[in-house]
């Protein structure tokens, strides 16, 4: 089982709470590259509401599938 497939059986869905976090943390995993293989990173932001509000944005690599919590 993948991250992601994890997030979404703890019940995450995709996506940030706001624009902003989007942009801010989209701009903060851009700015970095992939420990692994060199390629450039994104961002890609998971939340849920129960029980509790709680907000992943990870950094993932396009290429060879790397992903961290930041």
């Amino acid at each position: 089982m993948t991250l992601f497939e994890e997030l979404i059986a703890l019940g995450y869905r995709y996506g940030a709470p706001t624009p902003q976090a989007a942009e801010i943390d989209g701009q903060v995993a851009a700015q970095q590259v992939c420990p692994r293989c060199g390629s450039p990173l994104h961002y890609e932001g998971y939340q849920r509401t129960d029980p509790r509000y709680e907000y992943i944005a990870l950094i993932v690599c396009s290429h060879c599938g790397y992903s961290r919590p930041f």
